[in-house]
């Protein structure tokens, strides 16, 4: 990438807008260290749902995709049901019927998305550096090939038409199942003037698809979200002892991408036995989610899972904090001492907050994230979760948590400064500042 110049106009897209406070981080991260380095520039957000980027980051926002709107509430009147009845009981006619609307119903869906693009490109006019925003966005695990690894080309690309530089900042990758998915993303990556993934993992993934290998390595962006931004509380200062539970809801039908109702029961029944433990020897359970559409469904089976194996009065030993925002979020964790963490934002806020993290793995991201910070030793297999274990790694993380604090420090400090060396050549030191 050539010597960053002053930007009038600056894009920052990422799959936000759908609570996930983990990515919402990353987008705030990126909108502080954008406003430092261009404080003239304009800053436009691009999201999955652009009003709740808006009213969150307090900037313009457009979508990403389009919304299919739902159609819950919506009637058939009774004639069209009795056409519906008549049609269905005339086979050659219920199968014309059904081409007829499968075929309309793709031709509505092209020229909506053709008008989208439309849109889209005179939308992002004047955008002269597009940020793509960390995260993981190349996999294709939630909506296929049609999902991320689509939308990431096709921005790239009005990015590219309308002038613009395009940035891959820190971004993770995988899964990603499909061939199309490959070459979509294939595609949008050889787009970018610049492209940097968080870990070993993500690279390689992406160099065995054939792109360059010519991204390097730089830590997820949420490390460097400033610490004006952030609340942190001390080690172990309360008089009873704080366990901030951060569940996940693996293989959860209401969320997962794919189901299985044993794998899920079993990973409840394994947090809700840890839990109930830590309450029997004296300590507080926090639990607080970071997904907030899925992570307060898992919590309160938890919760319940705690009651069937005989806790009662489980509200006495529960720490019930609200969380809505990020700032909810990292309130919520500073009042913690220790932390048990499956999301991997989850991990990774809990570490920009300095506690000491037992970290428990559903992908190869969460390893790469722990060994990263040199925390290797207390990291767990999900699918070789036990109460017991989990208990004997969390001792050993007590007994070791002041040297584990001071490696925590030391590392949140390399990865900042690794970050700021990628926004400076990226978008420009900040001494660099644009004029008025």
């Amino acid at each position: 990438m050539k010597v960053p110049r002053a930007h009038k106009k600056i894009g920052i897209l990422a799959h936000t807008g759908n609570k996930n406070l983990g990515d919402e981080t990353i987008f705030a991260a990126v909108i502080e260290n954008v406003k430092v380095r261009c404080p003239h520039s304009e800053i436009v957000g691009l999201s999955v749902r652009p009003e709740d980027t808006q009213q969150r980051h307090n900037i313009k926002a457009f979508p990403i995709r389009r919304l299919r709107k739902s159609g819950v509430g919506v009637h058939e009147s009774p004639t069209r049901q009795e056409l519906k009845v008549l049609v269905m009981r005339v086979p050659w006619i219920f199968s014309i019927s059904r081409w007829i609307k499968k075929n309309l119903e793709s031709l509505i869906s092209v020229l909506a998305e053709l008008a989208f693009c439309g849109k889209s490109l005179a939308r992002i006019r004047g955008i002269d550096l597009l940020l793509v925003a960390g995260s993981g966005q190349l996999s294709d695990h939630y909506g296929g090939p049609w999902g991320f690894p689509y939308t990431l080309l096709k921005w790239a690309s009005f990015a590219r038409i309308m002038g613009a530089r395009v940035a891959f900042l820190s971004v993770g990758a995988g899964p990603i199942h499909s061939s199309l998915s490959r070459f979509f993303l294939k595609w949008a990556l050889s787009l970018a003037a610049y492209r940097s993934y968080r870990d070993e993992g993500s690279k390689k993934l992406v160099e065995s698809m054939g792109v360059a290998a010519n991204g390097c390595i730089v830590p997820d962006l949420a490390y460097s979200l400033p610490d004006t931004k952030l609340c942190s509380g001390s080690i172990l200062s309360s008089i009873v002892p704080v366990v901030g539970i951060n569940p996940l809801p693996f293989f959860d039908a209401r969320y997962w991408y794919k189901s299985d109702r044993r794998a899920y029961e079993r990973y409840v029944k394994q947090i809700a036995g840890f839990a109930t433990r830590l309450i029997s020897e004296g300590y507080k359970i926090l639990m607080f989610p970071t997904q907030l559409h899925a992570d307060p469904l898992v919590i309160e089976d938890v919760r319940s899972s705690m009651i069937a194996l005989g806790l009662t009065s489980v509200d006495t030993h529960l720490i019930a904090v609200p969380v809505s925002t990020e700032e909810d979020l990292f309130s919520a964790i500073s009042k913690t001492d220790v932390v048990v963490a499956t999301r991997f934002h989850g991990i990774l806020i809990s570490f920009l907050l300095h506690k000491p993290v037992l970290g428990i793995a559903y992908q190869p991201k969460s390893r790469e994230l722990m060994d990263q910070m040199r925390q290797a030793e207390y990291v767990l297999d999900i699918n070789q979760l036990d109460s017991a274990l989990l208990m004997e790694r969390f001792r050993s993380l007590l007994a070791n948590r002041e040297v584990i604090v001071k490696t925590i420090q030391e590392r949140i400090s390399a990865q900042r400064v690794a970050l700021e060396m990628q926004y400076n050549q990226v978008i420009g030191p900040v001494h660099l500042l644009p004029e008025a």
